[in-house]
């Protein structure tokens, strides 16, 4: 009996492994954003949910290849759920202040590996993103945004692919 569980749980984990993993289709979303990135179409999956300070709401949207993997993230922090324009700054994780933030990264290898880190151009026609209505019921904020950014000076450019700087309108 023993012998046949493991046969049993050898042929399982196998044809668990076996399935076609560039088939993978991820869906973690609970939304989309639909930008132009450096003059071409850019559409991410997007994940929401209010700040845990209670400071507007976060959200995330992030790009991921064929298998599944991780390419890209942009997220946005304390954005107020009011209607109206707000310049957006470098002060991402800066938990207690009452700031709209953002920020820019692209991963490599199965997504775990940050490559490239970007900063906010800290500039009011620059950088920003206009909120024109919350739902507060079914928690949807509509908007656009124009987000440039250039990569973070402190971290040497990790893939020579990547643009210098990156423009999201």
């Amino acid at each position: 009996m023993k012998l046949l569980q493991i046969i049993f749980l050898f042929i399982a984990l196998t044809s668990m492994t076996s399935c076609d993993k560039y088939g993978f289709n991820p869906d973690y979303s609970q939304g989309k954003a639909t930008a132009i990135r450096n003059g071409e179409s850019w559409i991410a999956q997007g994940r929401g949910s209010i700040n845990n300070f209670s400071i507007g709401v976060d959200f995330t949207f992030e790009v991921f290849n064929k298998a599944g993997s991780l390419r890209q993230g942009i997220g946005f922090s304390k954005i107020p759920t009011t209607a109206g324009t707000y310049y957006l700054k470098n002060a991402f994780g800066e938990s207690h202040d009452s700031i709209p933030s953002c920020f820019f990264a692209t991963t490599s290898d199965d997504g775990d590996v940050l490559e490239d880190t970007y900063l906010v151009y800290e500039f009011e026609n620059e950088s920003y993103l206009t909120v024109s209505n919350y739902d507060m019921s079914n928690r949807v904020l509509k908007g656009e945004f124009r987000i440039k950014f250039f990569i973070d000076p402190q971290y040497p450019k990790s893939n020579p692919k990547n643009p210098d700087t990156l423009l999201f309108e």
